[in-house]
């Protein structure tokens, strides 16, 4: 029997957890580039894009990227709690 073990060395990991340093040696050790802090600088800078906050008239009704998978989540839980209440009225009698 073998064990394989997976070390998840990625600069995107490191910079989740605040260790800067750790991901800068990570860019250097597998990555050719020229200036790795650059590299760290750039992938914070995705990373805060990507994590903006929108309201919920963007999530409904005006940003296309959102619309659709909120409204099937709304008919996801709708669709779930009427399931469980249903269950409830037939077999709580």
């Amino acid at each position: 029997m073998s064990f394989t073990v997976i070390k998840h060395e990625t600069p995107k990991f490191y910079l989740s957890v605040g260790d800067r340093e750790s991901a800068v040696k990570v860019i250097e050790r597998y990555y050719i580039t020229s200036n790795a802090e650059a590299e760290v600088d750039q992938i914070l800078m995705e990373s805060s894009l990507k994590s903006a906050k929108i309201g919920l008239k963007q999530a409904f009704c005006t940003d296309r990227r959102f619309t659709q998978g909120s409204w099937i989540a709304v008919a996801l839980a709708f669709l779930t709690y009427a399931q469980g209440y249903f269950a409830l009225n037939e077999y709580g009698n």
